[in-house]
């Protein structure tokens, strides 16, 4: 196992099934340190702790800046940013609701231990 430090960084907009995404409505971080066999297992656990699922095949990697430590993910949430339920979704779809893009920024950092020279 291995340690890994996620950062996270979240921009919430409202989002219609029609339209697409439209105002910023909320930012913010969060982070979390884990232990994991590699860094998708650590960034699934990092959004189950968040109460998001995880689909590995969903994430885009940053090919364009060349840093291979970012990914974008995307979560379709509530009001409470909890992840909309398929009922939700339905309701959303119907134009019955507001549901939100939850558009995340993720960093994955290996955590070593570091011998500090006495």
């Amino acid at each position: 196992m291995k340690t890994f430090l996620i950062e996270c960084e979240h921009n919430i907009y409202v989002d219609n099934y029609e339209q697409g995404e439209g105002e910023n409505v909320n930012n913010f971080d969060t982070k979390g340190t884990f232990k994991a066999e590699n860094a998708t297992e650590a960034i699934g656990k990092h959004l189950s702790s968040l109460g998001y699922s995880f689909n590995p095949e969903y994430m885009q990697e940053d090919e364009e800046e060349g840093q291979e430590n970012k990914i974008w993910y995307s979560v379709l949430v509530d009001a409470e940013n909890s992840e909309a339920s398929e009922a939700e979704k339905n309701k959303w779809r119907n134009d019955k609701i507001i549901l939100y893009s939850a558009n995340l920024t993720i960093w994955v950092y290996e955590v070593v231990p570091f011998k500090i020279a006495s």
